[in-house]
């Protein structure tokens, strides 16, 4: 039993210390990895190394791990580490390193955040908020890679679905949407962190990237807005304000009513009739936030007097050019109004199938009647004549404008929606063939007499006013 007990004695140092380099050779590759910028790969080997049941009490292995989140740039994550190793102190067989330079390492880094950052709390609608923005940039080298690198670690929580993130930032100056807040409270516990609201959109996007800009060429755009008489930022309301973001492309598509005239003898009537429509627009926002100058193209298929017998359709495409108001209601929800001037190109209200079908619904009129074209008056003589008696193929110029206003719901995200009630108005002239007729006859459908006048008077007649009432679904990018 004597020699058992001996032997045993004999191998326990043995084993300890087998066991101490097997993790002084996973620290010293931890460490190579860190030195080779494969941050993940340190992380790894020093995480096996705190699995371990003995090696859970190396402090090393803890501030290995802390450094690299410092690497990474993410204050919070490396502080919450070295806070691990400073609560498991007292545990027995704690490992400090030779003449506890690893504690005094520890403790080192944590007065140093302690003492330059301060906890918050940034809390997102979507995957596309914008993230905070230092300003002006801190003056030490490390803490301004710390600010500069702070968009890319906001927005890689994120793109992870974070959409409530504890981060540690450099104290000082940031930009959250358009107001200014300042930290210097050096607060570490998470419970009790600022809470910043994330701003969300194409507007918010454009002032980030503008304000990015002139920090990268040295300049402070809050230092301008202090200088501006905008207010000091410590004193600045620190409240979320509803921001008007223009996005910069929309489509709609639109489809309504249009009112048209038919003929009944010499008595006309009104009638409706279909009209659908697309319509592309760009915007580019204005100085006023509320206001945006919009230029759109679109096509739209209107009613026209094609035949004397019934309707035809005609392709209506133009370009407008307007203001865009956006009245802000809520946080994710803004009233829209646009008003656009346009003039276009009218073709195809005599085509080919047009005609054919025209010629069958001829057949049920009494011969010279006009149901849809023009009414004039020569002389004596009121009466009728369809386009088709001036040559007309179809073409027509337009000149007109519309109004158009409804709700936009925007949350930030890559798209947005609006749906709008619209009223325009296109009026539509007739372009004839050069070979076109220099007369016209009109005829009374009452009396049966006839009357002659000029081509320029009858192409006055028989343009055609195309009023239009609907609605309208857009998506905005």
């Amino acid at each position: 039993m004597a020699r058992l007990l001996a032997a045993l004695l004999l191998l326990a140092p043995a084993g300890a210390w087998a066991q101490g380099k097997d993790f002084t050779n996973k620290l010293s590759q931890a460490w190579t990895w860190m030195e080779a910028g494969a941050l993940d790969r340190a992380d790894g080997a020093f995480k096996e190394v705190v699995a371990d049941q003995d090696g859970r009490l190396l402090a090393e292995a803890y501030f290995g791990l802390a450094a690299v989140w410092w690497q990474k740039r993410n204050a919070m994550a490396s502080y919450q580490r070295l806070l691990e190793a400073k609560d498991l102190r007292g545990t027995m067989g704690w490992n400090a390193g030779k003449g506890g330079t690893w504690d005094q390492r520890i403790d080192s880094r944590m007065n140093y955040i302690e003492r330059n950052f301060t906890v918050v709390k940034l809390r997102a609608q979507t995957r596309s908020s914008v993230p905070p923005l230092a300003d002006p940039r801190p003056s030490d080298p490390l803490l301004r890679d710390f600010a500069t690198r702070l968009g890319e670690n906001v927005e890689g929580g994120l793109n992870e679905g974070s959409l409530v993130q504890w981060l540690m930032l450099p104290n000082g100056t940031y930009w959250v949407g358009n107001d200014l807040k300042e930290l210097s409270g050096g607060e570490m516990d998470p419970s009790r962190a600022l809470e910043w609201e994330l701003t969300r959109g194409a507007r918010a996007k454009s002032d980030y990237k503008d304000r990015w800009a002139m920090l990268e060429a040295g300049k402070s755009p809050a230092k301008q807005a202090t200088k501006a008489g905008t207010g000091d930022p410590s004193t600045r309301s620190t409240d979320s304000v509803v921001e008007v973001m223009h996005r910069p492309i929309g489509i709609a598509i639109q489809g309504g009513l249009t009112p048209t005239r038919t003929l009944d003898e010499l008595n006309p009537d009104i009638t409706g009739d279909w009209q659908v429509g697309v319509q592309l627009e760009g915007r580019l926002a204005l100085p006023p936030p509320i206001l945006a100058l919009s230029v759109s193209g679109g096509w739209k298929m209107l009613p026209v007097n094609g035949c004397r017998a019934a309707p035809t359709r005609g392709h209506l495409v133009s370009l407008g050019v307007g203001p865009s108001l956006q009245l802000p209601l809520a946080s994710n929800l803004s009233l829209g109004a646009d008003v656009a001037f346009r003039g276009g190109l009218m073709f195809g209200g005599r085509s080919d199938a047009a005609r054919l079908a025209c010629v069958e619904k001829l057949s049920e009129l009494e011969d010279g009647a006009v149901v849809r074209g023009a009414l004039a008056t020569s002389g004596d003589v009121s009466g009728t004549y369809g386009l088709a008696d001036l040559g007309w193929q179809g073409r027509a110029g337009a000149l007109g404008g519309e109004l158009a206003v409804g709700p936009i719901i925007d949350n930030g995200g890559l798209l947005a929606f609006s749906v709008q009630l619209h009223v325009g108005y296109d009026h539509l002239i007739p372009i004839l063939p050069g070979d076109a007729p220099e007369t016209v006859y009109l005829r009374d459908p009452t009396t049966g007499g006839t009357a002659a006048i000029s081509r320029g008077a009858a192409v006055s007649a028989g343009a055609m006013g195309r009023m239009q009432l609907g609605a309208r679904v857009r998506v905005l990018f």
